[in-house]
């Protein structure tokens, strides 16, 4: 796993206490970043200087991301974070983007396939609905990782969660709680590594919203979307548990190679609206290096 540090532990900030919006990824990475301006402490402000950051960052990853065939597509991004984490609204904050490409989790597919809402009938009752359910996810995500951008310019392609957290996340959540028959639960594993192995899912950086199971189980309740009235507390803890375990604390099966940005989604999503661009700056620098550095391979 290749984890972004961006809050770094020799400047004494701790990944369980400091209340910055981005937050260090546990010692597992091959590039850790030090931000070399830690004078900036300004109240509402991120401790340090996004830009250098991104700048040592692209220094550092230029060599491994300029493989990609950058000319053929965009530069991809996945957001992934628990139910509740704030996903829809980080995505928002890209919505005036016009080189941005959204792929947006498509909820609307699941509520009516040919008339039966699967979201509800899965939650309603997962142990009859989840191997029916994710397999329309695994579907309807791959269809998201294929989509290209819609219009001329849109070099950066945004997408809320992927095929990986619908395998490592949600359908390993059902198994392990006993909601998905071990036959079930191997002929939806079968078809992932199929996929992963012969479908290229392109991606380049993870953003993963981490959120308290109690913050986002506040959420849920408050934005009271009618699927998921009668999600428990304890779903969301297990979800937790399984992107930490996922994206914060194990190199378990995470896409190969690719940089994570820890986000604390805990705090009010004003907050979170009001340090978004440095996050911007980092995804929009991260990307200009690939054009660059393909451009440069290009030159006799």
């Amino acid at each position: 796993m290749n984890s972004l540090c961006l809050c770094c532990r020799s400047r004494g900030l701790s990944t369980t206490t400091t209340t910055s919006l981005l937050r260090c990824a546990p010692p597992l990475s091959r590039h850790r970043v030090q931000p070399s301006n830690t004078s900036l402490r300004c109240p509402g402000r991120l401790p340090y200087d996004v830009n250098d950051i991104a700048a040592e960052f692209i220094s550092k990853t230029r060599a491994d991301m300029a493989v990609n065939e950058y000319c053929n597509r965009p530069y991809t991004v996945f957001v992934e974070g628990n139910v509740g984490s704030g996903k829809t609204t980080f995505l928002e904050q890209f919505a005036n983007c016009p080189n941005v490409f959204l792929a947006k989790e498509p909820v609307h597919k699941w509520q009516d396939v040919q008339g039966h809402n699967f979201l509800g009938l899965m939650y309603e009752d997962p142990k009859r609905w989840s191997f029916a359910f994710q397999s329309i996810v695994q579907r309807t995500m791959l269809e998201l990782h294929q989509a290209r951008p819609e219009h001329p310019g849109q070099n950066i392609k945004i997408m809320e969660r992927s095929i990986y957290s619908a395998r490592n996340i949600f359908v390993e959540n059902l198994y392990k709680e006993n909601l998905m028959a071990a036959p079930e639960y191997s002929v939806l594993d079968a078809w992932y590594k199929w996929l992963i192995g012969n479908v290229e899912i392109e991606s380049d950086l993870i953003i993963y919203l981490r959120t308290d199971p109690k913050v986002a189980y506040q959420r849920i309740k408050t934005r009271n979307r009618f699927e998921e009235k009668d999600v428990s507390f304890e779903y969301i803890e297990h979800l937790h548990e399984l992107h930490d375990k996922w994206l914060n604390v194990h190199n378990t099966n995470i896409p190969k190679n690719i940089p994570v940005v820890i986000v604390d989604a805990n705090q009010s999503m004003d907050l979170v609206r009001q340090q978004f661009k440095g996050i911007r700056d980092l995804i929009t620098k991260n990307a200009s290096a690939l054009i660059e550095s393909k451009a440069s391979s290009t030159i006799p």
